[in-house]
């Protein structure tokens, strides 16, 4: 059935509206209009007050967003209940100022009635008036806020914008009537950085000298070492970074400058300065980065000698593994024994948790590099099953890439966890369906609808199988098996997986254009919220296609104003930004 088809059969008064006034047919500033006005048309019909309240504000949001800033403020002013319309004001009030009409703006936040709905507009106009070079006119909205605390962070914004753009006595100034412990603080640590950026760095260092709180000033330091170091100012970021107090701030310094020195290949200087990082895992880091780069400019041996140096075995281990990996991308003949040495050096980690973790990041590493036998091996030697499987569902993924489908069918029925075995074999299924191997697909999906109906009987077990099913079904029509999946949707027994899983379904028939299949689908979903979730859905899905006709058919099956309103306002909206 055509959506014209559906149209006609209807007897919505939105779908008729909108057809009549050409809405139907292209996305053009006419049509923005006429959704706006169904919008708060539908908002209007809401008979509860505080829902017609909430309705409201998202239709005065959307004509804001859409540049009808006049009306939008009449449609805040009209409702009824006292805190939404003055959310919907502080909202049109905000549009206002991003669209620079400043007075509006402000006339509208002093008319807002509650305290923290007003405060909440000021800020925002006052950061915009900023952020446009208008300081005055921001100070002047931070004055008008009653509450101390918004007062304050404001002013501590219009600091940091000011020391941005450079006026960095205005900014101490903003900081100073901010009246905050650390505000002139924070608005240093702008203007260093400001400075620094500008290649200004004895000036940066002194203004990072003045502030009193050390976090704060290390803070500073840091950026000031990351501007020194991407000027090739080595040895100056080197004496910064010894100035940072806390050992965690001034490692991350000096590993930002060991990683450009070894990038620009001074490989002596990038360790000598990795050497003196106290903390032992930031140092395993900056050696791992070094010994990559030594590897990719042939120095392997020097590299593997810089890898094995590293004292945490955890980062060793790291280290190790991502010389494998390098060493895959140059086609070298080392993988599999360092492969081997890194599962040995993971292997000998006490911890089981950070173990196993290790182990898992491996086995990803062994699969994509196609040595799927080590990775099954490296699997065996995980502890915990969750972190095995995962690993499993990895491996056998690779199988299907490197084109082995037996051995991926193999890896996935290992899988002790059904759930994460499902998803396994669902993997394999998609992965033969893209490849156009219908029969492949439908025996492995067949497989996990098997599995589906073994999982047990108890209230847990129940519920996990409703899960597999409800996978199951949305692969089943996101390959093309459609029918299939909606039988295997009728099969769910749990309501919010059968709704959510319907929903989506929904939204994938509308993306492929069977609006009729689309529709019918959203319709047979019984929870209330999960049908609109699909009905927006579909309408969405529709209006990116620039079927408006179908878009209206959508709108038209939602019966609750509040909602239809809301799904207008946001297409509208859409419409409006193309």
């Amino acid at each position: 059935m055509s959506a014209a088809m559906l149209l006609a059969g209807s007897s919505s008064p939105f779908i008729l509206a909108a057809s009549a006034d050409g809405c139907t047919e292209a996305p053009a500033a006419s049509c923005v209009d006429v959704l706006l006005k169904q919008a708060l048309a539908a908002a209007k019909s809401v008979e509860d007050e505080w829902v017609r309240g909430q309705a409201l504000v998202d239709v005065a949001l959307a004509q804001a967003k859409a540049g009808d800033l006049d009306t939008a403020l009449a449609t805040a002013k009209a409702i009824r209940s006292g805190s939404a319309r003055a959310f919907a004001m502080q909202l049109v009030a905000v549009e206002q100022a991003k669209a620079g009409r400043f007075t509006e703006a402000t006339a509208a936040a002093r008319a807002i009635e509650t305290p923290e709905d007003r405060a909440s507009a000021l800020f925002e106009i006052g950061n915009q008036q900023a952020m446009s070079g208008l300081y005055e006119a921001a100070h002047a909205s931070a004055a008008a806020i009653e509450r101390v605390g918004a007062r304050s962070m404001l002013l501590s914004h219009i600091a940091m914008i000011q020391a941005q753009a450079g006026d960095y006595a205005a900014a101490r100034a903003s900081a100073v009537a901010a009246d905050r412990e650390d505000a002139l603080d924070e608005a240093h640590d702008y203007i260093a950085r400001t400075q620094a950026e500008a290649g200004a760095f004895d000036a940066a260092l002194a203004t990072a000298d003045a502030i009193a709180l050390a976090p704060r000033r290390d803070h500073a330091m840091g950026f000031i070492v990351i501007a020194q170091t991407r000027a090739g100012a080595i040895a100056e970021a080197a004496a910064t970074a010894g100035r940072i107090d806390n050992p965690v701030g001034r490692g991350s310094a000096q590993m930002f400058i060991a990683a450009a020195q070894s990038t620009a290949g001074d490989f002596v200087a990038a360790l000598e300065t990795a050497g003196r990082i106290e903390i032992l895992q930031t140092r395993g880091r900056t050696q791992s980065r070094i010994a990559s780069d030594l590897a990719e400019a042939g120095q392997f041996d020097r590299a593997l000698e810089v890898a094995r140096s590293i004292e945490m075995l955890d980062e060793r281990a790291d280290a190790l593994r991502q010389l494998a990996v390098d060493e895959v991308g140059r086609g070298g003949q080392r993988v599999r024994a360092l492969f081997l040495e890194t599962v040995a050096v993971t292997g000998s980690i006490e911890d089981q948790r950070t173990r196993d973790f290790l182990l898992s990041q491996v086995i990803v590493s062994q699969s994509a590099s196609g040595s799927a036998d080590l990775a099954l091996a490296t699997a065996a030697m995980i502890a915990e099953e969750v972190i095995r499987d995962e690993a499993l569902r990895a491996v056998a993924g690779a199988q299907m890439e490197d084109g082995d489908p037996s051995g991926a069918l193999v890896t996935a029925r290992s899988i002790a966890h059904p759930e994460t075995r499902a998803q396994a074999l669902v993997d394999i299924a998609k992965k033969h369906a893209g490849a156009g191997e219908t029969d492949a697909a439908a025996a492995v999906f067949s497989e996990v609808r098997a599995l589906s109906d073994d999982v047990g009987a108890t209230p847990a077990e129940a519920w996990m199988a409703d899960r597999l099913r409800s996978n199951l079904a949305e692969s089943q029509v996101e390959s093309g098996f459609v029918e299939a999946g909606l039988a295997e949707l009728r099969r769910i027994g749990d309501d919010a997986l059968r709704a959510r899983a319907a929903a989506y379904i929904a939204r994938l028939q509308a993306e492929d254009g069977d609006l009729a299949a689309a529709l019918a689908t959203a319709r047979a979903v019984g929870d209330a919220t999960a049908r609109f979730e699909a009905l927006w859905s579909i309408a969405m899905a529709r209006v990116k296609a620039s079927d408006f006709t179908g878009m209206s058919a959508a709108v038209g099956e939602i019966e609750d104003g509040a909602l239809r309103a809301r799904l207008l306002a946001t297409i509208a909206v859409e419409l409006a930004a193309q």
